[in-house]
């Protein structure tokens, strides 16, 4: 720990905490006024580019400056994994988040929020980015944050000194604002109780049985399937784009470039991407002259390609693809984009729109989709009869378990839990039975839950009653969470608040 710590505070020792208000823009203008004060382009941007490093930290600091982008975030790597996959999204800052960010270092100045050296190894062994599956700081994540995210940014292991700073400087804060709301003896005692409340449930599980396989499809169903929904079976949208490249040279004796240079070389090329696409907002620019003016590569696409597929000419990086499928005929021109190699401005060429396909494209596809709704309605009709016998069981005074055993099913007793009691790894159904279960009442029996191949009806056996005993213990435990939630809340106000007192407003504006 001592080790990283000593890099990230002496390897840019330099780096002050006024370098968000650099002014003397390359850019030329400014973009906002806080505070009575101009915020140049070349401050925004940069502002900018930290709140994305942060995004990327996954830290308070994000959290709390930028909620929006972190939701959009999370709710894109939701999808991701409820697709069967694991994607972390790029984070898509926000202007008020850039706002935001400028706004609290103004106060955070004006408060004196000093941050100590000891307070700077703390939280760079908090930072979710870092951390191992052991929840220790990683070297391994450490060095490929420098190397993925920091260094094609322009930025170097000094930077983090600032970086680790903002988060905190966040955390202080909001302690400060939310030390003037403690919590009360009762909400305490509610929370122990809350996350001591235990939970004993049993499920019985209707197996398929082979109602997939018994399903047919006629050629009236598949051409009736077609029809309705044709319009939306289309082959993925393709593009080219036309590209300035802003990348590194290099060296003349074929040998690797120092850490430190390549940091160099990378701010300048970040620079002068930046300044183009300051440029390209001007009206009738030609992106090519204005390309070669700022010293970039230019090039195009040899083929057409999807979202899913970058092209090879843009270091087949995903997030080249997603910024060239942004591109409209009324804004064609990307934002700098940083990748291994430079930093790229994409112009839209040519869209290439869906075409739709024919049946015999989609004929598994849609056979597929016919069955598995045949073999979903044949398995929820089954399991609604099981359920109406079950619950007339259990009127006539038989257990859960005697009930199930009397349709010739049995019932599954599942492991005990609660919010201090996790159930094993690996248990089946783990997370669909506590969902679902939570929402009942002790003695109910669950509507029918059709999952893959099956269908579950859970019960709820019953819930104990809490000893309170240790209640004593826990308390400053529980007091902490609770002051936890209330700062994220208590900060969210103060921030609008200097928001409304900083009269941001657009340069010019009285």
């Amino acid at each position: 720990m001592v080790f990283f710590t000593v890099v990230v505070i002496i390897a840019f020792a330099g780096w002050g905490p006024s370098w968000y208000g650099k002014s003397g823009s390359r850019g030329g203008g400014d973009v906002v006024v806080i505070g009575g004060k101009a915020v140049s382009v070349e401050a925004w941007k940069r502002a900018g580019r930290v709140l994305s490093i942060h995004a990327n930290l996954r830290g308070k600091y994000s959290e709390s400056i930028d909620p929006a982008a972190v939701a959009q975030m999370q709710q894109e790597m939701e999808r991701s994994m409820r697709e069967g996959r694991f994607v972390m999204p790029s984070p898509r800052i926000t202007s008020q988040g850039v706002e935001n960010s400028l706004v609290f270092q103004g106060e955070a100045e004006k408060l004196g929020i000093t941050v100590t050296t000891e307070e700077l190894e703390q939280q760079l062994s908090m930072i979710p980015a870092f951390m191992g599956r052991d929840g220790k700081l990683d070297a391994s994540r450490y060095e490929a944050f420098v190397q993925q995210t920091l260094t094609p940014e322009g930025f170097n292991r000094g930077h983090l000194e600032e970086i680790l700073a903002d988060e905190v400087r966040v955390r202080k804060i909001g302690a400060l604002l939310a030390s003037m709301m403690p919590p009360t003896p009762t909400e305490v005692r509610n929370a122990f109780l809350r996350e001591r409340l235990t939970t004993e449930a049993s499920y019985v599980v209707i197996a398929d049985t082979g109602l997939r396989s018994v399903q047919a499809v006629s050629d009236a169903e598949l051409k009736e399937r077609y029809e309705a929904k044709k319009e939306f079976l289309n082959s993925p949208e393709t593009r080219t784009v036309r590209f300035a490249a802003f990348t590194i040279p290099p060296a003349p004796d074929g040998k690797p470039a120092e850490e430190s240079k390549k940091t160099e070389e990378l701010q300048k090329v970040a620079d002068q991407a930046y300044d183009l696409v300051t440029a390209l907002q001007q009206p009738g620019v030609n992106f090519d002259e204005a390309a070669k003016a700022a010293g970039a590569t230019l090039g195009e696409t040899a083929q057409f390609f999807s979202e899913d597929a970058p092209p090879a000419e843009l270091e087949a990086a995903a997030a080249a693809a997603k910024a060239a499928f942004a591109l409209t005929r009324e804004k064609p021109y990307s934002i700098h984009i940083p990748l291994q190699k430079g930093t790229y401005v994409l112009a839209l060429k040519e869209i290439k729109p869906p075409e739709q396909l024919p049946l015999d494209k989609v004929r598994k596809q849609l056979e597929d989709e016919i069955i598995g709704e045949k073999a979903d309605t044949a398995m929820r009709k089954k399991a609604a009869d099981i359920r109406t016998k079950l619950v007339e069981a259990r009127k006539a005074a038989q257990s859960f378990s005697e009930a199930a055993q009397s349709l010739g099913l049995k019932a599954e007793a599942f492991p005990a839990f609660s919010m201090m009691q996790p159930v094993p790894p690996k248990t089946p159904y783990a997370s669909l039975v506590q969902s679902v279960a939570g929402k009942l009442e002790p003695g109910a029996i669950s509507e029918v839950i059709v999952s893959p191949g099956n269908a579950l009806i859970i019960h709820v056996d019953q819930r104990p009653a809490v000893d309170e005993k240790g209640m004593e213990e826990a308390g400053a435990r529980i007091a902490a969470g609770i002051e936890s939630s209330r700062e994220e809340m208590a900060f969210q106000a103060w921030l609008a608040d200097r928001r409304d007192a900083a009269g941001i407003k657009p340069p010019g504006q009285p």
